[in-house]
């Protein structure tokens, strides 16, 4: 004669449906979305890419620091994905442009992000570091771009770094 507790623990008649738990699936998933963006951090800067410009091509290994960007395409020169001046008015010096060398439009434009990146330095202690990438055409005049760079330098952007292919 078998007790009575017995028989229904036997026969197991008051069955729970088991569930998915999902945090130990949640776990792995932020785990590999860590190590994703870990993987991604050490690959280095990723610049925006213009179909009509050739970068130079360099042997240098060095990958430069996360900073602004300047592209001096074949037409334009862009700030930050944004144009600033058509390059062919640099090229020609025109007067409202172009004085002692220096851009005037790009100058106007750098002085407002060194200005607000001092700023920033004051008041939260983040550090401004002058870092500009700059992407030119191959193509373009060593002139062209001794203006450029002292502009930049001017404007309180001395850390230039110039982005080339690797050979």
């Amino acid at each position: 004669m078998a007790f009575k507790p017995s028989k229904i623990k036997k026969h197991n008649i008051h069955r729970v449906q088991a569930k998915l738990s999902l945090n130990s699936m949640m776990d792995i998933f932020i785990i590999i979305l860590l190590f994703l963006l870990k993987t991604y951090s050490a690959q280095g800067h990723l610049f925006s890419h213009l179909h009509d410009l050739q970068l130079p091509v360099s042997q240098q290994e060095n990958q430069p620091d996360r900073g602004l960007e300047l592209v001096v395409s074949p037409e334009m020169i862009y700030f930050e994905n944004m144009p600033v001046v058509p390059l062919v008015s640099v090229m020609s010096n025109a007067p409202e442009v172009v004085q002692n060398g220096i851009i005037l439009p790009l100058k106007k434009t750098l002085e407002g992000y060194s200005s607000e990146g001092r700023l920033l330095e004051e008041r939260y202690g983040i550090r401004f570091s002058g870092a500009l990438s700059v992407k030119a055409d191959r193509n373009l005049d060593y002139a062209e771009l001794v203006k450029i760079m002292q502009t930049c330098g001017n404007a309180g952007f001395s850390n230039l770094h110039l982005v080339v292919l690797k050979n």
